[in-house]
């Protein structure tokens, strides 16, 4: 069972740094790196703990399954947003990535309005509005393209 686990945890992140964006010359906003990290820490934490718990004989197996299953859900859920959300910046557009692997491209001219604050980064639209993390990488690249001379309302 442990070994079973450790291998699906190594499966887990092997499929994950393979699904990094591949292929597009643009700029990419990404999720802080951290979550990454913070989120494979996690996964091994969790693992460590499932295999402490199997080996000690006088363990308490459902609060360390628990604190487990909280640590690889946890992880797995830091994991994914750090591999997965992003926004792809274009010329005229940008494709943002949700947390689930959806894709929406949004015209620039499209944008109603930006807010930024310390915890969002709000883009609204006429049909959507999309939430980001202030902390993402590779912000300037987005804000250089938004035309300041529009009518819009940019709250910065």
């Amino acid at each position: 069972m442990e070994a079973f686990m450790i291998g699906l945890a190594l499966a887990f992140v092997g499929y994950l740094t393979k699904m990094q964006t591949k292929d597009f010359d643009g700029v990419v906003i990404r999720s802080p790196r951290y979550y990454f990290y913070v989120g494979i820490i996690g996964i091994i934490c969790g693992v460590l703990i499932f295999l402490a718990s199997y080996a000690s004989p006088d363990s308490n197996s459902l609060k360390e399954t628990i604190l487990a299953t909280f640590f690889l859900l946890s992880g797995i859920a830091l994991t994914w947003q750090g591999t997965f959300w992003r926004i792809q910046v274009e010329d005229d557009q940008f494709h943002y990535t949700t947390y689930f692997r959806k894709t929406y491209t949004v015209k620039y001219e499209d944008i109603k309005s930006i807010t930024v604050s310390k915890s969002f980064i709000t883009i609204k639209t006429e049909e959507k509005t999309f939430y980001a993390n202030p902390e993402a990488i590779g912000w300037d690249a987005f804000f250089e393209h938004i035309d300041d001379d529009d009518d819009d309302d940019m709250v910065f």
